[in-house]
């Protein structure tokens, strides 16, 4: 985590239990990570939302400044998975975490 915060990058996953394991999120936290979370049930979902809502992604790690936390949904599900972006919302900032940990 620290060398991928370190380069700038962005970092996905679709294990939504980091979030709530103590110590995963205070590691992504700690190393100043943009973590994203690939919300889906298929690999193959996670792979075509990805390539169709990077613009959003771009555009919302531009806007906000690591480390933090935050979801890439699928489009409404009347839309085919890859027929249009999905949303990117944010999940943790880090006031919300220095507040959760106690350290205002």
């Amino acid at each position: 985590m620290p060398e991928v915060a370190s380069r700038g990058w962005i970092a996905l996953s679709h294990n939504k239990a980091i979030r709530h394991v103590e110590s995963e999120r205070d590691a992504a936290m700690r190393a100043g990570l943009a973590l994203f979370f690939l919300i889906g049930k298929r690999h193959e979902d996670y792979k075509k939302n990805l390539i169709v809502t990077m613009p959003l992604i771009v555009a919302f790690r531009e806007k906000h400044q690591p480390p933090f936390i935050a979801k890439i949904h699928r489009p409404k599900t009347q839309f085919p998975i890859g027929s249009r972006p999905g949303r990117v919302e944010m999940d943790l900032t880090k006031e919300q975490w220095l507040a959760m940990i106690g350290e205002e």
